[in-house]
């Protein structure tokens, strides 16, 4: 394979068939070190190198299939090009292709910096691919999903195949060692297998959030928790560790010996530490107080359970008040959607007030509060919400009287700001971390005897943990279920603003609240409460709130304007909210053609028919009547009143 040399150059090296990894697999096998498989794209060998001139008994060299090259790492300090010449290859034989044809596929992939280095296959437990995740350099990741025999770039809610990698060696193994990456995991698997330890199985989860799953993947084993050697290592350890604890998993966490910063399992077996010889570690910061101690679910539920005159009394507690357009009821999850522009944070804002200040949302709506209110949002800023709240206060009922000095005593706002500390807003999204943030809050706000009255999120896809979809319903339904556990315990509304998702190809106006949000359906399944606001067709200024709850009857829809008559719109859009009973800009020319005559009866059947299936016939008929009497006032039709049970005839001019 080499040609020739020339002084101080590397000799001249022709192409031939296969890529760079091949032929270095090919020349270890030639020195009767074959390399072992570790994953996809990965082996693991005896290093030929001179650090190894007697012998590699543990394998330390990696060798990784890389974008255009084999790449090559020796965990005792072999460099690249004593590794190369020790089987016999020039550097060049790393390479896959001459170096314009390199250059060529780097440029081809969009970026001539960004290099594939390695591959980690996700399966079953039974073996069954999943989910390929790639690693590139410089250090990011990307998702790979199955396409027939080969792979394909992940769609959005694919990719994450939420299972612990090595799933099929974890499921054999009495003994579970799990790591932060993918890469500690296979030199942990590689070193078990080269000592014939099959009790044992190294595995990590697919992002730096943990999983209520991958609790369950270990219940019956015995863990060893690996924590790296940084704070954010040390955060992501102790999310699995509560987790495995609780779920009374018999876990233990250690560390690397090696004491640089950042070290893991990788360096403190290269370091040739043994798998079993981790330095202890302790959560000491994070240690449960006796009082969470007692706080854990009991081993049984009978003491809990409601029987007997205990569970009868139950019925007679109050029965809940009729669910109001908007207006979120206590001791439950709400959900509030619409498309981006239509008003939610302000209606959210407004509620906000009126329940912080003790009045009422708009004119004849019922009285809240007082109470405090925590108003959680990642999409908007404290200051937009302070700037929002004054203006909603110059156009609320001067009778309340209230307004922003009044409604900021009561109202604690967090958010995106100057002056908020770093990491504030991770902290809020809802994983593990960020209810027991909120249940703290919560529960301090209650022992201070200034319960919260309701907690406002904006908007749900900002609240997501890290690496979770907006379509993904275990998460949606996790998440959504223990905001409304929470409700209930504290008696407060949770109110969470979401965003609408796209209609269906030919939809009508005004489809089902129960399935207008975007994203995962078990989100709209788990709120007890959900209101769907819409535009009124041809009337900007027109909103709709529908209207879906099974705690109690519900109004199915309410009309209300969002902007200043006066035309405080001029100054700002969607300034308040005050009930309305306009009809909206319905042309008599969709009803009627000139000279022709309909019914009322008709007129009816066909309003409900343009508002959609679920238009209560009472609700289609009260619109008919206000049109007839707007387009008579305008001198658009005439009325022929029907007699001897005829009905009422409306011909157009």
């Amino acid at each position: 394979m080499t040609v020739g040399a020339a002084p101080h150059a590397e000799p001249a090296y022709t192409w031939g068939p296969g890529t760079g990894t091949e032929r270095v697999l090919e020349a270890l096998r030639a020195l009767g070190r074959e390399a072992k498989r570790t994953g996809e794209g990965a082996w693991l060998a005896r290093c030929p190198g001179p650090v190894h001139a007697h012998g590699d008994r543990n394998p330390s060299l990696s060798i990784t299939r890389g974008t255009d090259r084999a790449l090559l790492y020796c965990h005792a300090g072999d460099a690249t090009p004593d590794i190369a010449k020790a089987l016999g290859l020039p550097m060049l034989a790393l390479y896959d292709a001459p170096l314009p044809e390199r250059e060529a596929r780097k440029r081809s992939n969009g970026s001539a910096r960004s290099q594939r280095v390695g591959a980690y296959l996700y399966t079953d437990r039974n073996g069954e691919p999943l989910a390929r995740k790639v690693r590139l350099e410089p250090k990011s990741f990307l998702w790979e999903a199955p396409d027939g025999d080969g792979w394909r770039p992940a769609n959005r809610g694919e990719g994450n195949p939420r299972t612990l990698y090595c799933a099929e060696l974890v499921a054999e193994a009495a003994v579970v060692h799990v790591h932060e990456g993918e890469r500690a995991a296979d030199l942990m698997n590689a070193h078990f297998a080269a000592h014939g330890n099959t009790d044992h199985a190294a595995t990590c989860a697919p992002t730096t959030a943990w999983d209520g799953a991958f609790t369950d993947a270990l219940r019956k084993k015995r863990v060893t928790l690996w924590v790296d050697r940084d704070e954010a290592g040390e955060a992501q350890a102790r999310r699995a560790f509560d987790s495995l604890r609780a779920a009374g998993v018999e876990v233990t966490a250690v560390r690397s010996r090696v004491e640089a910063d950042h070290a893991d399992a990788f360096d403190h077996l290269a370091a040739g530490f043994a798998a079993d010889a981790g330095e202890p570690f302790a959560f000491t910061a994070h240690e449960r107080s006796a009082e969470q101690t007692e706080a854990e679910p009991p081993r049984t539920l009978r003491r809990l359970a409601f029987t007997g005159a205990r569970f009868t009394a139950l019925a007679d507690r109050p029965a809940p008040p009729p669910i109001m357009p908007g207006i979120p009821p206590p001791g439950h999850l709400t959900l509030l959607i619409a498309p981006k522009g239509f008003g939610k944070s302000t209606l959210s804002d407004t509620i906000a007030a009126a329940t912080a200040t003790g009045a009422r949302p708009w004119e004849d709506g019922p009285i809240l509060g007082p109470g405090r209110v925590l108003v959680l949002s990642l999409d908007e800023s404290p200051e937009v919400t302070a700037r929002r709240l004054r203006r909603l206060s110059m156009f609320a009922p001067v009778r309340d009287g209230w307004n922003l000095e009044r409604a900021a005593e009561r109202l604690d706002v967090l958010g995106s700001d100057r002056e908020a500390p770093p990491g504030l807003l991770d902290a809020m999204r809802l994983d593990d971390d960020g209810f027991s943030l909120l249940e703290a809050t919560l529960t301090d706000a209650q022992s201070t005897g200034e319960p919260y009255l309701g907690v406002h999120l904006d908007a749900w896809i900002d609240f997501l943990p890290f690496d979770t979809s907006e379509n993904d319903n275990r998460a949606a339904a996790r998440i959504a279920g223990r905001l409304q556990h929470l409700a209930v315990r504290f008696g407060c509304y949770v109110l969470v603003l979401h965003h609408e998702g796209k209609p269906a190809p030919n939809a009508t106006e005004g489809r089902d609240p129960r399935f207008a949000g975007r994203g995962a359906s078990a989100l709209n399944a788990k709120a007890r409460c959900v209101f769907s606001i819409e535009q009124v067709s041809g009337s900007p200024h027109l909103r709709r709130i529908r209207t879906v709850s099974n705690l109690a009857p519900v109004p199915r829809e309410a009309l209300f304007a969002v902007a200043d008559p006066k035309g405080a719109a001029d100054r700002d859009e969607l300034l308040y909210w005050r009930p309305s009973d306009e009809v909206g800009e319905y042309p008599i020319g969709d009803f009627l053609a000139i000279g022709e005559t309909i019914s009322t009866a008709e007129l009816t059947r066909r309003l409900a028919g343009i508002e959609g299936s679920d238009q209560p016939p009472g609700d289609a008929k009260r619109l008919a009547i206000r049109l007839r009497q707007r387009w008579l006032a305008d001198n658009l039709i005439e009325v022929t009143e029907g007699g001897a049970g005829k009905a009422t005839a409306l011909r157009r001019l």
